[in-house]
């Protein structure tokens, strides 16, 4: 509510300065009025007749920028009934609205739900997902049109994953037609048994024929003992099927028993059911993961190694492995082998001049040094650090096009974005964003940028900059809403104000509603198991993981909680901040011996969260410049025995 009244606040000074006060309390009036006719209907009965009064409400906000979503609250009461001729007629009224989508195919469901098969079949578009063209094949068979039907069930039915059950009826009338020939399930069970999805094909299985399920259970043993892919005879058989199940067994062994899978390589590279590509990219798989697993070393394992095969991410790994184990010298040599500096991946560059540094050959190290450093970047800031030179931060402050500005402020996506932002709506003010955003050029998106920025809506200014080639303006990209909450409880927390900050302009960008994938809300993005915790250990009333999405208590048990971490791992930010992403659960296992950090942070195992904490401690350093402070890269060495993690 405090952050409703507040955007409220800051609009209503806007628009006594650039409008009349008449202007100013009429759109405030109907946004009121709006607010309670929504209400209004949402806790009005589907079985209800609208009251006439509500519908004269109704009406008298035609002029209102959200108008259309009243009526789309109208218009969804007995959708079912509602003839297609009446629904496309609102959608092509309506057809520039995020909500066109999702009305039609809640239109289709609810007709599929009543059985009224034409009007599945017309509401129904090419594109919509496997559910919904499962409905329209239903409907289509359901209306006598079997045949058309049938003949598109085998491209969906050719999936290496389990079909939505809305697929049953159509595909058991596919079956019983004779449609699912044994050789087309011997298709679908390789396609699972590249998902990995060992039951399924299993349950697939019962309907091949005598020959083929022979063939099947011959090579499910493979599947389920890989090891087993030594035995001489399976290096006998030769077709299609035969080549997929030894592939699929050499890689499902590389990462069960590495040590045996080293053993296959002379076959490998001998074996004539395999193509040269599939040969290389198995031995590559077992090479590097004979490395990464310190079965064998590094330089033998590269002389296995297609470097031209491996993708930008595999190279990555070697190059970490490398990095955790010293191995400037390796490092050295295939940098100058496999890149020119100008196209290498900006930690390639890095490493190469610390190896050379590392190696004796400081001139030239220096002068790679010099190049990183001049980018705004965790690497560039590393580079600094080693060369004891100022952060090459390269503000550049985005320029207003007033013009822009004023012509973008009467778009209606940008009003409707604007009303709902007001409201507190988030989720469909964000829709209407990005309907705004995405057909405006490279000027406009900067304009809409400044205007998000100005009403405080500073997520929708950070991602639609990103939509842009602008990375220079540090105030628009970096900005510190709530900042008297952080600073309050950072001081609380005897901690460095840019942290907090530097973990939520990372873990959300400052979008108060964030809900990740994994449960985690709000601005700091706090698991609600975290957030109990947290709370009980500070004696704060939590009750509800809505709670979370409040910022003021979201960034109270947020910087607890990174305080914590920190406490726990010697106040070391990068590792605490991989224990705020990963858990300290996994951290713990990833410290394992003396390191400098920037060798540490190389190796933490997850791409998501090694990303993470690098983000974390450059923006830290952008966080500073702010708020004025010294800008210095966190950075300490890891010592596990001051993290109480010696000999773990």
């Amino acid at each position: 509510m405090f952050s409703r009244l507040f955007r409220l606040a800051i609009f209503s000074c806007s628009l006594a300065m650039t409008t009349s006060a008449h202007a100013a309390d009429t759109i405030e009036t109907q946004r009121q009025q709006f607010d309670d006719a929504r209400l209004q209907l949402d806790k009005l009965s589907a079985r209800k007749t609208v009251p006439q009064s509500l519908r004269k409400q109704i009406d008298d906000l035609k002029d209102y920028p959200l108008y259309p979503y009243l009526q789309l609250s109208l218009f969804k009461r007995n959708l079912e009934k509602r003839s297609v001729k009446d629904i496309e007629g609102f959608l092509n009224t309506y057809k520039k609205l995020p909500f066109k989508h999702s009305l039609r195919v809640l239109a289709l469901r609810k007709k599929f739900k009543r059985k009224q098969w034409q009007d599945v079949i017309a509401l129904y578009r090419p594109g919509d997902k496997t559910s919904y063209q499962c409905m329209q094949l239903t409907a289509l068979y359901k209306s006598k049109q079997q045949s058309k039907a049938l003949f598109q069930v085998e491209s969906i039915w050719l999936s290496g994953t389990s079909l939505p059950k809305q697929c049953d009826f159509i595909i058991k009338r596919w079956q019983k037609a004779g449609k699912q020939t044994s050789a087309l399930t011997m298709q679908r069970i390789e396609l699972t048994l590249e998902k990995r999805q060992g039951r399924l094909a299993k349950y697939l299985a019962k309907s091949l024929n005598a020959k083929d399920k022979k063939t099947y259970l011959y090579w499910k043993k493979l599947y389920n003992k890989p090891q087993m892919v030594s035995n001489s005879h399976y290096w006998k058989k030769r077709g299609h099927f035969a080549n997929v199940a030894m592939r699929i067994a050499i890689e499902r062994l590389t990462y069960r028993d590495i040590a045996k899978a080293m053993t296959l390589i002379g076959k490998i590279k001998n074996h004539i059911g395999f193509t040269e590509k599939v040969r290389a990219q198995l031995i590559n798989n077992i090479a590097l993961r004979a490395m990464l697993k310190d079965k064998e070393s590094a330089e033998t394992a590269l002389t296995h190694i297609d470097w031209a095969l491996l993708n930008a991410s595999k190279q990555e790994q070697i190059l970490r492995h490398l990095v955790g184990d010293s191995q400037w010298p390796l490092i050295a040599a295939l940098y100058s082998k496999h890149y020119r500096q100008k196209d290498a991946p900006i930690e390639w560059q890095y490493w190469y001049a610390s190896s050379l540094e590392n190696m004796g050959n400081t001139q030239r190290a220096n002068a790679l040094y010099q190049e990183i450093a001049k980018k705004r970047r965790y690497y560039g800031f590393l580079a600094s650090d080693k060369l004891g030179i100022n952060y090459s931060l390269n503000h550049q402050a985005l320029n207003k096009d007033q013009r822009i500005i004023d012509d973008l402020n009467k778009n209606d996506y940008l009003q409707r974005a604007k009303e709902f932002y007001l409201l507190g709506d988030d989720l469909p003010a964000r829709r209407e964003w990005y309907q705004l955003v995405k057909p405006l050029s490279e000027e406009q998106r900067i304009a809409a940028a400044h205007i998000a920025h100005d009403w405080q809506w500073h997520n929708r200014a950070i991602i639609t900059l990103t939509m842009t080639e602008q990375r220079n303006d540090l105030n628009l990209r970096f900005p510190m809403p709530h900042k008297g909450d952080f600073q309050t409880q950072a001081k609380k927390q005897d901690m460095t104000l840019s942290w907090p900050l530097a973990i939520a302009r990372q873990e959300s960008a400052f979008l108060k509603d964030a809900t990740s994938s994994a449960g985690a809300r709000g601005l700091m993005q706090l698991l609600p198991g975290t957030a109990k915790l947290q709370a009980k250990k500070d004696g704060v009333l939590y009750y509800s993981r809505k709670q979370l999405h409040e910022p003021q208590l979201n960034i109270k048990l947020g910087t607890a909680y990174l305080s914590a971490m920190l406490a726990r791992f010697d106040n070391n930010l990068a590792v605490a901040a991989a224990a705020y992403n990963a858990g300290p659960h996994r951290v713990k296992h990833w410290v394992k011996e003396e390191l400098a950090q920037d060798q540490w942070v190389e190796t933490i195992p997850y791409r998501e969260t090694r990303s993470y904490v690098k983000n974390v401690l450059a923006y830290a350093v952008i966080y500073q410049h702010h708020l004025a402070q010294q800008q210095k890269l966190p950075s300490s060495a890891i010592d596990p025995s001051r993290m109480g993690l010696a000999n773990k």
